[in-house]
């Protein structure tokens, strides 16, 4: 009896691994070398949500004023 347990939680735990990884890899974004920007390019337009809410283009940002782009993980 103890063997068929001790079976079933390792085919159990290989196939949650197996699910994991598969997912994992589906998220993965990658950024390729040739199409990262580098200093000194210009930035590509994009749209960004502020902390509020608020849609903010980039090339109608720069039209008024210079852009400083911040970038942190989390929350505050």
């Amino acid at each position: 009896m103890k063997t068929m347990k001790t079976k079933f939680l390792i085919v159990a735990a290989l196939i949650l691994l197996s699910l994991t990884t598969i997912f994992a890899q589906q998220k993965k974004e990658t950024i390729k070398p040739k199409e990262a920007v580098k200093v000194g390019d210009t930035a590509p337009d994009f749209t960004l949500t502020d902390q509020d809410g608020n849609q903010t283009k980039l090339s109608a940002a720069v039209k008024d004023s210079k852009v400083v782009l911040v970038f942190y993980r989390g929350y505050w």
